[in-house]
């Protein structure tokens, strides 16, 4: 199994995170290239249309795998066993706010013929995603994982 992950601390409450990751037909106000179709509950079947770089729109089925409210959301897409990619959104509260772990998984047989790809793209999916988060709830910057565990991003230089 691969996995690209990230935490945001946010200064919100966890039930506002929640409503914003739960409000499906809200996500191209925060999102842009994202809309889901479909209910926010356990193993409901959604449809996601992506806008990737080559500004064509890409249907893909999901469905929700894990949903514990205020807690854990996760969807799937791909087949079981053989090729398959998870997105997880795992809120934890702290002082002040909630801690946001954002996890993008990729497993199955074929998973290892595309690792390297998965690894740039996913690292670049969080990154947006937790941009848009972030400037939604005014947070610290995203923590990006490293091998030594999580770390400030490094800070854009001026143009």
């Amino acid at each position: 199994m691969n996995e690209v992950t990230s935490e945001l601390i946010l200064k919100a409450s966890p039930d506002a995170v929640w409503r914003l990751l739960t409000d499906f037909p809200g996500y191209p106000s925060w999102r842009p290239g994202v809309r889901i179709e479909g209910p926010a509950s356990k193993g409901a079947e959604l449809k996601c249309t992506l806008r990737l770089r080559d500004n064509r729109d890409h249907r893909l089925p999901l469905e929700i795998v894990e949903f514990d409210p205020m807690r854990r959301l996760s969807w799937a897409l791909g087949l079981p066993g053989l090729l398959q990619f998870i997105e997880l959104h795992e809120l934890s509260p702290t002082a002040g706010g909630v801690r946001l772990r954002h996890a993008v998984r990729c497993k199955g047989l074929l998973s290892p013929l595309v690792r390297s790809v998965f690894t740039r793209r996913a690292a670049f999916f969080l990154e947006a995603t937790d941009t848009a988060i972030t400037g939604r709830f005014n947070s610290l910057p995203p923590l990006r994982q490293s091998g030594k565990g999580f770390r400030q991003p490094k800070k854009a230089r001026g143009i």
